[in-house]
């Protein structure tokens, strides 16, 4: 839905189980939510909203197995967080991320996603992905950081600010 009421009360949930769950004060958690701009998050998350795959293939080559797994949240959704461990030997790119999706409904998931990435001389390349769900975010151990959310939330309207990305209605229903 991305609307921007339920938007607000969705990160406002989020930002005040901190105080709670990982031992951020009252006053901190209200500066950082002061700092967002919800009519425009709204906007930049509907902007970036898409179908996410449990399982993902893509190749350059012809004939390539390009493939898409089952629809992992039923909904669409946006990524607001990642942490990333990355890998690389040679050709192969392997990353282990943690993943932050705010999906259309208003609930948080938090994501474990594995990606392996091979690359030719040729600049050919394949992508393969794979994702599994933890759970709300305070609830997978997970280390959560809300000031850096803060900064990647706020950039994100950027664009909607500068007028680069479409206006959605977003009031009712999806």
């Amino acid at each position: 839905m991305f609307t921007v009421s339920s938007l607000e009360a969705s990160i406002r949930g989020l930002y005040r189980d901190a105080v709670h769950e990982d031992n951020y004060s009252d006053e901190a958690v209200e500066a950082m939510l002061n700092k967002l701009d919800f009519p425009s998050l709204a906007q930049a998350l509907r902007n970036e909203a898409r179908f996410v795959c449990a399982y993902y293939t893509q190749g350059d080559k012809p004939r390539a197995l390009n493939y898409r797994g089952h629809d992992l949240f039923g909904q669409r959704a946006t990524l607001i967080q990642e942490d990333e461990e990355r890998h690389v030997e040679g050709s192969v790119d392997g990353r282990h991320t943690y993943e932050l999706w705010l999906l259309e409904d208003g609930n948080f998931m938090r994501v474990a996603c594995v990606k392996m990435g091979f690359q030719t001389a040729k600049k050919d390349g394949y992508l393969t992905e794979y994702r599994e769900t933890l759970g709300y975010p305070w609830q997978t151990e997970l280390n959560m950081d809300l000031e850096g959310l803060t900064r990647k939330l706020s950039d994100m309207c950027v664009p909607v600010l500068k007028g680069e990305v479409p206006i959605y209605e977003l009031s009712g229903a999806a």
